[in-house]
């Protein structure tokens, strides 16, 4: 549409004057989507419309006063639009009187154009039919159409914020797989249950084991070889402790010269220095021996042990 054809309403414009826009506007009682085509300006300059909105108020010719927001098409120019009047603006045969509110969006400033005029046409058809029913069928299908969108729209946005988390999701699982912080299927075959028993496959190991008080395993375990003790020579004591001892469990081993039947199964105190300097102490017996420097010295006893119970004569033959 060339620019001739838009009618121009300068916004600045201070007459009083009525202006008619038959020559732009025909309109027939009953009719609906008739277009206007405008061009807004503002002292010969054109207005923009970018954050406005345009409505239509108007006086019918009972004297009925009607607002209507109507339909815009933008126009190739700056400020140029087609408003599409909606049914009820002809709903009553005779001269009109309206004219347009622009509405900066923002702030609510409102512009108002002079007054203008159009005659709406009988229409033989319709003199005789109530029309009132017919008024608002565009605004309803309008309405029905916004919401609709509105509803859509609404859908939309709930998938966005819907994609959005679960990107977030998959990305926050990445940096875990990244970093080696998600237990694989190789890794849950072996796992370790904190209840009823469970196989580990390979060695499981650690630089130390705490339990739940926080206690060290290894301090545990150094606790229950002083308690439990050494039954075989090559079991010896590796720190400094009170060990048991049954001689009836040993296989091998070095045993203090004379151990009575009470005396089979008792106490060892050992003293441990170092791997090469210890001494060993059968409480029951009072036996002693030593380890210096890597060597083993002779038992000694230091309270006594009766070697000989009876009546010895010359050249009596006493076994020990």
């Amino acid at each position: 549409m060339n620019n001739s054809k838009y009618m121009v309403v300068d916004l600045a414009t201070q007459q009083p004057t009525i202006k008619p826009i038959g020559d732009y506007l025909f309109a027939r009682q009953g009719d609906n989507r008739r277009p206007l085509p405008i061009w807004f300006q503002q002292s010969g300059q054109p207005f923009s419309l970018d954050g406005y909105t345009v409505e239509w108020a108007q006086t019918n010719a009972d004297g009925t006063p009607l607002v209507l927001s109507g339909t815009t098409i933008s126009g190739s120019a700056v400020g140029q639009i087609v408003f599409y009047f909606p049914a009820n603006a002809f709903a009553i045969a005779g001269t009109v009187l309206g004219h347009f509110n622009i509405t900066k969006s923002s702030d609510g400033t409102l512009i108002s154009s002079i007054d203008l005029s159009f005659d709406v046409k009988k229409d033989n058809v319709l003199m005789n039919l109530d029309t009132t029913p017919f008024m608002n069928d565009w605004e309803q299908f309008k309405a029905g159409i916004k919401s609709q969108t509105d509803a859509l729209k609404d859908r939309v946005d709930g998938f966005d914020s819907t994609i959005t988390s679960a990107q977030e999701q998959a990305s926050s699982i990445k940096t875990l797989v990244d970093n080696n912080q998600v237990a694989k299927t190789s890794d849950l075959s072996n796992y370790v249950g904190k209840s009823g028993d469970s196989t580990v496959a390979g060695t499981l190991s650690a630089s130390d084991f705490k339990t739940t008080g926080s206690a060290s395993l290894n301090d545990i375990l150094a606790g229950l070889r002083r308690t439990n003790g050494y039954n075989t020579i090559t079991d010896e004591p590796l720190q400094s402790g009170l060990y048991k001892y049954d001689l009836s469990t040993w296989a091998t081993g070095a045993k203090p010269p004379v151990l009575t039947d009470d005396m089979q199964v008792g106490n060892i105190r050992a003293s441990v220095f170092d791997s090469k300097n210890m001494i060993f102490e059968w409480l029951p017996s009072g036996w002693v021996q030593r380890v210096i420097d890597g060597n083993w010295n002779n038992w000694y006893n230091y309270q006594g042990i009766t070697i000989y119970n009876g009546t010895a004569t010359s050249s009596s033959v006493i076994n020990l």
